[in-house]
């Protein structure tokens, strides 16, 4: 279970004792889904941990080195620019609910700690939506950027609710939460580490077991060898002049004491010697499979019992079972290997269209990249140089172009457009805002030796965007894919 509410007030209370005033000194990322924050606070610094994990979201002081402190990303590079220096002026928890206001000056940070949808929103003074950690899932609570916070709804016989707390109150509180949710947070690490393991695994035992009927089968067929060279003698006695296009023809089996006639089929589109040399050529193929299939065979029906061994390892182990991360740390290969790719059957190869198509509010048409190799060819295949190119700045993201005629720049109208989409497709489109480069299209050069869409840009400006739901959503309407050869 999560943080109770009685729990949470024990944490507020402290953290009013020890901090207020403080003022925020910095925002950083955590090794698990949260925020850390960092406070200075009567002459030293303290590290608040907001974990938004599903099993073990939470809220207590911490250790900088314990929480695996990371530069900020995302929301928390964000709610850095937008907070960082102000004064804590209020710690506050939602009555009867898991979420916890934090103001600093006229800016508000808003902590859910509801299990799997935990979240967090930056306010502005107005208290309207400024940006979210993740995208709100929420089916009764409108939290969209733009829009008014509107705070949890009242609910009872939650066990949450009415729970006493398991832990002491005062400053021990931190240690005792961060002790208690320590085992839970590792222990979600590990399963979604073992789902995508068990993924592989499976997909893995599917493979043997389609390969494993497929090479017992050849192995049948070699008993055939003997038929095939038999048959290609018997072409030895056909005549001479059968012609091509015969799909059968007459001999007499000089391998029956008997002497009797028998067809032997044809290829009607080989010759009387192709046909005889298919058969000798089959026979010695067929007469090699039980050396080459047989040891190949025996070794998939090996592979596939082991397979077999350790998915029911994984599928039946306690999550810190030894043996069982054994396995899964052979089946979880390096996030920057092909093998780390997502596992699914293919649908066959569709039609690749490389570039998304837009309209802006006054016209102008807006295309954007979909892949590394997509944002090459955009801008260095589909664009001109009098285009205008845009791209967030500091984070990877698609390539956009605004088309313009020969001679006059684009409009602002067009530029705010396509750096809203420029965000949108772009690794800053959970923060809610950012920053934009904006450049002439001759003005970007590809990186010598680089990956594909890697660019430098020699002359540029920069715009500031944040999101806008419903200005997104009307370019989002116009959405339409322009195959590569237009």
């Amino acid at each position: 279970m999560t943080l109770s509410v009685a729990e949470l007030e024990l944490v507020v209370a402290d953290l009013r004792a020890r901090l207020l005033p403080a003022h925020l000194v910095r925002v950083r990322s955590p090794a698990e889904q949260g925020l850390l924050l960092e406070l200075r606070a009567r002459g030293r610094n303290c590290w608040l941990l907001a974990s938004f994990e599903p099993l073990a979201s939470r809220l207590h002081l911490t250790d900088r080195v314990a929480a695996g402190d990371r530069p900020a990303e995302g929301f928390a590079r964000t709610a850095h620019a937008a907070l960082a220096g102000r004064p804590l002026l209020e710690i506050e928890a939602f009555p009867g609910d898991r979420a916890v206001r934090l103001r600093f000056g006229d800016g508000q940070l808003v902590l859910e700690l509801t299990g799997r949808h935990a979240n967090a929103f930056l306010l502005d003074a107005g208290g309207v939506i400024r940006s979210s950690f993740r995208p709100s899932q929420s089916r009764k609570r409108r939290l969209l950027w733009g829009e008014s916070y509107q705070p949890p709804l009242p609910c009872a016989g939650e066990p949450w609710q009415g729970a006493p707390s398991r832990f002491p109150g005062g400053e021990a509180v931190h240690e005792a939460i961060a002790g208690h949710y320590a085992e839970r947070s590792a222990e979600a690490v590990e399963r979604g580490r073992r789902r995508g393991a068990l993924l592989r695994l499976r997909h893995e035992v599917r493979r043997l077991q389609r390969l494993v009927p497929r090479l017992e089968r050849e192995l049948d067929e070699a008993r055939e060898a003997e038929v095939w060279r038999r048959r290609g003698e018997l072409l030895k006695g056909a005549p001479a002049d059968t012609p091509r296009g015969a799909s059968v023809v007459r001999v007499r089996d000089w391998f029956d004491p008997a002497l009797p006639e028998v067809e032997v089929p044809l290829d009607p589109a080989r010759g009387l010697r192709e046909n005889m040399a298919r058969c000798f050529q089959r026979a010695r193929k067929l007469g090699r499979r039980p050396e080459t299939v047989g040891p190949r065979l025996e070794a998939a029906r090996r592979e596939l019992r082991r397979r077999l061994d350790e998915l029911e390892l994984l599928e039946g182990a306690p999550w810190d079972d030894p043996a069982a991360r054994a396995v899964r740390a052979r089946w979880t290969p390096p996030p920057d290997s092909p093998a780390a790719r997502p596992i699914g059957r293919r649908r066959g190869p569709p039609e690749h269209v490389p570039f998304r198509r837009f309209v802006s509010a006054d016209g102008h048409e807006i295309l954007i990249g979909k892949s590394d190799r997509d944002n090459d060819r955009l801008t260095f295949q589909a664009a001109r140089g009098f285009d205008a190119w845009l791209h967030v700045a500091g984070a990877p993201g698609s390539h956009v172009i605004v088309r313009v005629p020969k001679g006059r720049p684009a409009s602002e109208t067009a530029l705010r457009d396509a750096a809203l989409l420029a965000l949108h497709y772009s690794k800053l489109a959970a923060g809610g805002e950012g920053e934009v480069y904006v450049a002439r299209r001759a003005d970007v050069r590809r990186v010598r030796g680089g990956a594909p869409g890697q660019v430098t840009v020699r002359e540029q400006r920069r715009i500031w965007v944040r999101a806008d739901p419903e200005r997104l959503r009307a370019l989002l309407d116009s959405a339409g894919d322009v195959p590569a050869g237009e």
